[in-house]
């Protein structure tokens, strides 16, 4: 009997050991940031096994509403220890989430988070509707840019007692946000007359 107890709690002990995952720790340098800003955010994995089957550089960095730049290489801080450090821009408003991830044949899936909140402030948003404006005149991704837009838009309907210059922009862009659901063409008309507008007189 007691032989049998010995052997389940030594299967449980394997298996627990087979399964645990790697640490990780997801550090952005600020918890607050403006759509469009670039913002380094530390990833550090500790390895649960001497010989990872997985390559470190496997390791999966996915922000949501967010666009990974680049990263430095991998370094070795201890034993076990790996950190990097990646370059990320948020393109939309929110509570937006980083996901770090791993999954190899040995532990499964290893998985760190943290959140950054992601904003506009006046004069971003008026500098990132010009750019999207300029880009829809251009025909360039119409629907795409259309739908950023709708991002300012509701940003600005969130403020409130919003200035009148923030209020006539958010009327300027929703005519080129539905102008887009209907007829591209019609959008980079509507763009082109938009970036006309004394809100985007200095």
């Amino acid at each position: 009997m007691k032989k049998r107890w010995f052997l389940i709690i030594l299967v449980l002990l394997l298996a627990t050991s087979w399964l645990s995952a790697c640490d990780i720790s997801v550090l952005p340098e600020k918890d607050k940031v403006l759509v469009g800003d670039t913002l380094k955010v530390l990833v550090k994995v500790h390895l649960t096994h001497r010989k990872c089957v997985l390559p470190i550089d496997e390791t999966e960095v996915e922000p949501t509403n967010g666009v990974v730049l680049n990263h430095t290489p991998w370094k070795k801080t201890g034993r076990m220890d790996r950190e990097s450090v990646y370059t990320i821009v948020f393109t939309r408003a929110g509570r937006n989430r980083i996901l770090v991830t791993r999954e190899c044949s040995r532990e499964g899936l290893s998985e760190g988070k943290n959140y950054v909140a992601v904003t506009y402030n006046r004069e971003r948003a008026i500098q990132l509707a010009r750019l999207i404006l300029t880009e829809i005149k251009n025909g360039k991704r119409i629907k795409t840019n259309a739908d950023r837009l709708s991002d300012i838009v509701k940003w600005i309907n969130s403020q409130g007692k919003a200035d009148d210059k923030l209020n006539s922009l958010a009327e300027i862009l929703e005519g080129v946000v539905e102008s887009a659901q209907k007829d591209l063409n019609a959008a980079r008309r509507k763009a082109r007359t938009a970036l006309k507008s004394t809100v985007f007189k200095e």
